[in-house]
């Protein structure tokens, strides 16, 4: 509880960065996590319950109990939107290495895990550094396409942390 992680986006192509964000662990019942009030909702393992698209169902994506350069795992879900819509989503995740990592948070010890995702027409390449201690993402970046056009290009890095760790 009280966990709070204050992220820097940018765009992944221009490096042009956009409005920081703060991430706040507002409660914890059984293995689900609440942050900000609700507005994200996730497993103890990271799996989405719950964003500003919709719910998913079951909870999509997540990481392994067990983090090993090697690992490989897929999901499929059903998302929700709040007005009614729904998509299907699937991704094949799989731990490709172990690299240290600094971002303006620190420097951290990360695992690397690389995301193959299919949304809504769109296909998504995800990477992803984790440092299994905490909850989110100690950096990611997000390609999608549409087709042969790319529709999102996005950088998040941890900017500052306050998630005390042993």
């Amino acid at each position: 509880m009280g966990d709070r992680f204050e992220i820097q986006p940018s765009d992944l192509l221009t490096n042009v960065p956009g409005l920081r964000k703060t991430l706040r662990v507002t409660a914890i019942e059984g293995d689900v996590v609440e942050l900000n009030h609700g507005a994200l909702v996730m497993t103890a393992l990271g799996a989405l319950v719950k964003n500003k698209q919709g719910t998913y169902d079951p909870p999509y994506g997540g990481y392994p109990v067990e983090f090993q350069v090697g690992k490989s795992w897929s999901g499929r879900a059903t998302l929700q939107t709040h007005d009614g819509e729904v998509h299907e989503l699937q991704r094949s995740s799989k731990i490709v290495a172990r690299e240290t990592i600094t971002v303006p948070a620190g420097t951290f010890h990360t695992y690397v895990i690389e995301v193959s995702a299919f949304v809504n027409q769109r296909s998504q390449i995800i990477k992803l550094w984790i440092d299994p201690r905490y909850g989110q993402p100690i950096k990611s970046e997000v390609m999608a396409r549409k087709g042969a056009r790319i529709v999102r290009s996005d950088r998040e890095e941890l900017a500052a942390i306050n998630a005390p760790r042993s």
